[in-house]
């Protein structure tokens, strides 16, 4: 039953998506980063990348 299967699977099966880079740097929306590690866009309130990375927390700002 396996292999009547796989062949089902292979066909619909989804291709991966691709992460932005920095090429596209120009298209970089407001709301949106790229992880220094690997280049990668993300959403400005991800805390983390895909890749592993741990994005700083929001810089307070100290009166003077």
């Amino acid at each position: 039953m396996h292999k009547a299967d796989q062949e089902r699977m292979r066909r619909i099966a989804r291709k991966p998506v691709q992460q932005r880079t920095s090429a596209d740097v120009t298209e970089l929306s407001p709301w949106q980063k790229i992880c220094p590690r690997c280049r990668a866009v993300a959403h400005i309130r991800k805390k983390s990348c895909a890749c592993g990375y741990n994005f700083p927390a929001g810089r307070h700002v100290v009166p003077k």
